[in-house]
């Protein structure tokens, strides 16, 4: 079973790379934001795939980290961009 946790994380990490070539060609600041935000949430699906296939409970914490410190990045661009925009 674990060979099967394996292959999707290599799966989950291969839509990653695909994420993190938007973030060059990103036309508008945004669309890199949401590349990122992408490639953050792909990186937390392969540590809570990899938690599952391995173990090691420190994996999670790590995943919860992340993503939170993902979901920070978001606020504070969205709160960015409102003070750059004209009302």
């Amino acid at each position: 079973m674990t060979d099967a946790y394996f292959c999707l994380a290599m799966l989950v990490l291969i839509a990653m790379a695909a994420g993190l070539a938007l973030i060059k060609s990103g036309t508008t600041p945004a669309d890199g934001v949401l590349a990122v935000q992408l490639s953050g949430t792909a990186g937390v699906a392969t540590l809570l795939i990899l938690t599952a296939a391995t173990g090691v409970k420190s994996l999670l914490d790590v995943a919860v980290v992340y993503a939170l410190l993902a979901a920070g990045l978001m606020i504070v661009f969205v709160k960015v961009r409102s003070r750059q925009d004209p009302k």
